[in-house]
């Protein structure tokens, strides 16, 4: 079962945690044992705010976060005009990516696994791609499959290795699509393994507690001005661990736009070269 707290905090410290107001937080939670799956081409419905969805496709694009709101004394207006250029730009974006399918390589990975079930009836998993633009002229990508079974609720996230120039983006080279799709299945073999042992109960004991930061968890400034590097998976559950990479519980906002920490739920795979902060917390 998922546990989710309600905080609020004063302004100045939610400035300093880059969390404003009052957030809810979830807390990633093991698979329910002896569950099986059903794979669905759908994307959530809870998406992180300000995200942007490829029409027709199952690519959710994750924007900068601008300081335009900061300025503007309508904020809901702010908001209206920047939807309308994200969906804007994921529109023309999904013009040159519709020939990957994130949910088809995924559905692949998964044909003979175990946990599909048979009879069709099953937790819903619905797997799709972030692409999501970063402050430092990068665009990054990730593999995720989005699940929830009554109260609970499971995000499963592989980064991928390969980083893009907003130019090598927009022009979607067949070179371009080529990596993007090679990278997504690599990550579909991932994200199956780190499934199926969730739902052993294999990823049950925390190794440890660290503080864990990644411009592929958080890459934009948030309202445009306060760094990425200070917005941390602080408290993660550290629950494998090798020389190339680490698996992570995350607790987070999910409702959040992606600068203020709204990919950072879930249970994420990332390699030790995706980290820009990595602080093993003692006695844990």
């Amino acid at each position: 079962m998922n546990f989710k707290k309600i905080i609020c905090v004063p302004t100045g410290v939610a400035v300093l945690i880059l969390i404003s107001g009052c957030s809810s937080l979830r807390t990633s939670t093991p698979f329910p044992l002896e569950q099986h799956i059903v794979i669905e081409k759908r994307l959530p419905e809870e998406l992180p705010k300000q995200s942007a969805r490829f029409p027709g496709s199952q690519f959710v694009l994750i924007p900068q976060d601008s300081a335009v709101g900061l300025v503007v004394p309508i904020p809901f207006v702010t908001d209206i005009a920047l939807d309308m250029l994200h969906d804007n730009e994921a529109a023309d974006l999904a013009k040159r990516y519709a020939q990957i399918d994130p949910y088809i390589i995924v559905k692949n990975a998964m044909l003979d696994s175990r946990l599909i079930a048979s009879d069709g009836h099953g937790i819903s998993a619905k797997p799709f791609a972030y692409m999501i633009d970063c402050k430092d002229d990068r665009y990054r990508m990730a593999l995720v499959v989005r699940m929830k079974e009554k109260e609970w609720i499971g995000r499963y996230v592989v980064h991928l290795p390969t980083t893009y120039t907003p130019e090598e983006i927009a022009a979607g080279s067949s070179s371009v699509i080529e990596r993007m799709g090679r990278d997504l299945t690599e990550a579909s073999v991932i994200i199956r393994r780190m499934i199926e042992l969730d739902s052993n109960g294999k990823l049950n004991q925390p190794l440890y507690k660290a503080n864990v930061g990644s411009y592929n968890l958080a890459c934009s400034n948030v309202g445009g001005l306060l760094p990425a590097t200070l917005l941390l998976s602080r408290n993660a559950l550290v629950v494998e661990e090798d020389d190339q990479h680490i698996i992570i519980r995350g607790t987070g906002d999910m409702t959040k736009s992606g600068a203020s920490g709204g990919l950072i739920f879930g249970m994420h795979y990332l390699r030790k070269d995706q980290l820009h902060t990595f602080d093993r917390l003692q006695g844990k």
